[in-house]
């Protein structure tokens, strides 16, 4: 699992843009800069993420907008954790919390607020 960011190209300027109120305007940067608490969620391995994927993914392919993309947007689709915690086997109990389940859910919603991309491949 990758977290990415996707900017736009204004055409006239040639400059990396996001859309605003005024319209498209140069990208500020410093308004992307992942927070580190959740930096941990940008690269991913393993079969956990498989299990949020899973959740989230029907049939949108290989990627998910974080900010919207039908109805597979990831923060929207993960579960609680009394939903969640039956996935995980008896020998992982004490490796995967509530508490990172929070914590991975957390950055999810910051990533989709700030229109990332999280993509994996199976």
């Amino acid at each position: 699992m990758t977290v990415t960011l996707q900017v736009y190209i204004d055409p006239m300027s040639g400059q990396p843009s996001e859309y605003t109120e005024a319209g498209l305007k140069p990208i500020n940067l410093s308004n992307y800069v992942v927070p580190e608490e959740h930096r941990k969620y940008i690269r991913n391995r393993g079969w956990l993420f498989h299990e949020y994927v899973k959740l989230s993914r029907e049939d949108s392919g290989y990627s998910l907008d974080a900010t919207y993309l039908e109805a597979s947007h990831l923060a929207e689709c993960i579960p609680t954790w009394d939903e969640f915690k039956c996935r995980i086997p008896s020998d992982w109990i004490d490796e995967w919390t509530e508490t990172k389940h929070n914590e991975f859910e957390a950055a999810m919603n910051w990533f989709g607020s700030k229109g990332y991309i999280v993509t994996w491949s199976y």
